[in-house]
Formats: structure tokens, C-alpha cells, sequence
């Protein structure tokens, strides 16, 4: 399984978001919520800086996510060129023109 990568703060929220059944404080630096087992779980972490791989293990026990749902997640959230070719979000203009229609 690859190394977990950095996420911006929107990327976290919309994690948190997507396995949490309760989320509070979105654009603070410390966000609340409860994961889905009910266990209740805060996260500080400034939004203007990336969250490293290091604290990301920490949210993803905290927030009883596993491994195989983040990258389920991570992937799942990443851009699709009509033609079913996988893009990064932050691809170079020479993939972009590989997809005929360009990013959906």
C-alpha cells in the first residue's frame, strides 16, 4: 500500500465529512465530531497549512477510518477525463490535453 499523502484543509474537512456523522467548526482551527461508532473526536489543525502524513495516521484512527476507505476516498474524489482516464488534481497541462473534452 503506498505511503499516505499531504492533504490540503479542504481535503481533510471533506474526509471528515464523509466518515463522520457529525462534524462542527469547519474553517477554524479545531474541528469537532463524532465518528461513526458514535466516539467523539477533535482535530486542531490550522487551515492555511497542509496535513502531514504523520498527523493524517493520527485523524484516521481517531476518526475509525481505515486505510482501505481513505484510499477508497481519495481516489473516488479525484477528477475524471471523459474518457475514464484517471487525472490527478494537480496535473500538468500535457496530461490535461490527453482527454479529448478536458476535465469534467
Amino acid at each position: 500500500m503506498p505511503s499516505l499523502p499531504e492533504l490540503s484543509y479542504r481535503q481533510l474537512v471533506s474526509l471528515l465529512r464523509r466518515y463522520s456523522t457529525e462534524l462542527r467548526g469547519e474553517g477554524s482551527p479545531v474541528i469537532v465530531g463524532k465518528t461513526r461508532g458514535g466516539r467523539s473526536f477533535t482535530v486542531h489543525h490550522h487551515p492555511g497549512h497542509a496535513l502531514y502524513p504523520e498527523k493524517l495516521v493520527k485523524v484516521l484512527r481517531y476518526g475509525e477510518i481505515s486505510r482501505e476507505e481513505f484510499w477508497e476516498w481519495f481516489w473516488g474524489s479525484r477528477k475524471r477525463c471523459r474518457s475514464d482516464e484517471w487525472v490527478p488534481v494537480l496535473a500538468s497541462p500535457l496530461v490535461l490535453d490527453s482527454c479529448a473534452e478536458g476535465v469534467v
